[in-house]
């Protein structure tokens, strides 16, 4: 015998309240991580990495790394 249909829709809905909210939280980490990771550049606003020397977009030089730190705040 197998299950019935309101078993099933049961298990289904246990997994999805179970699943859902740790998934919101992995993306959740993912994108803070990712920001954390790029800075805007200061002559096109366009959003370069952290480790970038040029902006890739206009070509700007930028500076060493403690102009980065307060680039990023």
């Amino acid at each position: 015998m197998g299950l019935g249909w309101q078993e099933l829709l049961t298990i289904v809905i246990f997994c999805l309240v179970m699943i859902v909210p740790i998934a919101v939280i992995v993306v959740a980490v993912l994108i803070s991580k990712s920001k954390r990771a790029t800075i805007q550049c200061p002559q096109c606003a366009e959003t370069i990495k952290r480790q970038a020397k040029v902006c890739r977009f206009c070509g700007y030089i930028l500076q060493v790394d403690s102009a980065r730190n307060k680039l990023s705040q």
